[in-house]
């Protein structure tokens, strides 16, 4: 038999439900401080296929909350989150986005430089600028990275 109406509205996208709703069991994990769980969930979420501009079908705040949730245990997880956060900012072109995606560079040179692997931040770092060169504004902004190396 039919149970009867909650009275209550599901959020759907597109007309179905979403489950597990990654959004939801990320932010109780995080508030936990639960991170192998907050690792766990954001691979699963990652896995799922939801794209967005920041890489997963998460809002950039809660992606932001994950990377610093799991910076200490999964610096790699960290480090791709800011790293795809700064080169959407900078994809976009607008002055306005550049500098926060020089502070997404800065977050993740200052884990990478803390887990001894300063190499690897200059690799991309030497790309990442020879892609943007165009980008007059960003390189202004983005030349204190380089200075405090």
């Amino acid at each position: 038999w039919p149970l009867p109406e909650t009275g209550l509205r599901l959020e759907t996208k597109h007309g179905r439900r979403n489950f597990p709703d990654y959004g939801i069991l990320l932010r109780i994990a995080i508030h936990e401080k639960d991170v192998p769980e907050t690792a766990r969930l954001f691979a699963a979420a990652s896995s799922e296929g939801q794209k967005s501009r920041w890489g997963v079908g998460l809002d950039a705040g809660l992606l932001n909350d994950i990377a610093k949730t799991v910076a200490a245990d999964h610096p790699d997880t960290s480090v791709g989150i800011w790293k795809r956060h700064a080169e959407a900012c900078i994809a976009e072109t607008k002055p306005a986005s550049y500098p926060p995606a020089v502070e997404y560079l800065r977050k993740s040179r200052d884990l990478l430089k803390s887990k001894g692997r300063l190499l690897e931040w200059n690799e991309y770092f030497a790309h990442l600028l020879e892609k943007e060169k165009r980008k007059r504004r960003f390189m202004e902004l983005v030349s204190y990275l380089k200075e405090e190396e």
